[in-house]
C-alpha cells in the first residue's frame, strides 16, 4: 500500500534584482513537483516573490501579468 506524502517546505528568498526572475522559475518548478509552501520570507526581490507565494492566487497566474514594459 503506497503512502501519499505531502511535500511541504519553508522558503527564504534573497534579494538581487534580476535574481527575482530566477526565483520565480525555481518556485514554479518546485510547485510542479508538488511542493506546498508553509512559511515564506525574503528581502528585496525575494520579498516580492515571497509575497506572491503568500497571496491566495500564488504564482498561478500568467507570467505576462508580472512583466510590464515602459
Amino acid at each position: 500500500m503506497a503512502v501519499s506524502q505531502e511535500l511541504k517546505a519553508d522558503a527564504v528568498f534573497e534579494g538581487g534584482g534580476v535574481k527575482g526572475i530566477g526565483l520565480v522559475g525555481a518556485v514554479a518548478v518546485a510547485e510542479e513537483k508538488g511542493y506546498h509552501w508553509v512559511n515564506v520570507a525574503g528581502t528585496s526581490a525575494g520579498a516580492i516573490v515571497a509575497a506572491l507565494l503568500a497571496a491566495p492566487s500564488g504564482l498561478n497566474r500568467s507570467p505576462d501579468c508580472y512583466i510590464t514594459t515602459a
